[in-house]
């Protein structure tokens, strides 16, 4: 991940609570750093759920992402609300993209009057170049699902 991270110039990122300090000495030790999330999985559902019933986002159509956010379960408690996946769900998806998606909205939009702007044949081309450099790939991916960096993530799709 971290050298994913470093190709696009990141030096931080944030993420929650998981594995506590692990995670956060694992990027660490290749450098970058870890911040832990202000706020809980829960808390940052219960934010976006506005976005998303307004209509002021749009997701991709990817099966598990969605399936993950029509399954999460929201219970109400005496003090506070919680939502989560239900026993043994994953949420690892729509964690990222609601963390994702939160950051977004409260950034603010972004001024890119100023940017440099690449095409889409540019930036496959760049795609297909790093696949050839980091996995000595120059195979054609037709479709998203046949690609060599998914490798054990099908098994998460099951």
């Amino acid at each position: 991940m971290c050298l994913i991270l470093k190709r696009y110039g990141l030096g931080q990122v944030t993420g929650d609570r998981y594995s506590a300090e692990w995670v956060v000495s694992a990027f660490r030790e290749h450098g970058v750093h870890y911040q832990q999330s202000a706020r809980s999985k829960s808390e940052i559902y219960l934010e976006v759920v506005p976005q998303f019933a307004t209509g002021a986002v749009q997701l991709l159509d990817n099966r598990a992402l969605l399936n993950e956010l029509r399954q999460l379960e929201r219970r109400t408690g005496q003090t506070r609300d919680v939502i989560d996946h239900p026993p043994r769900g994953r949420d690892d998806l729509a964690n990222a993209v609601c963390g994702a998606l939160l950051h977004a909205v409260r950034s603010g939009p972004a001024d890119l009057s100023d940017a440099s702007l690449v095409s889409a044949s540019e930036l496959r081309a760049e795609r297909d170049d790093h696949l050839v450099a980091d996995l000595g790939y120059a195979g054609e991916i037709l479709d998203p699902f046949d690609s060599p960096f998914l490798g054990d993530f099908n098994d998460y799709q099951s």
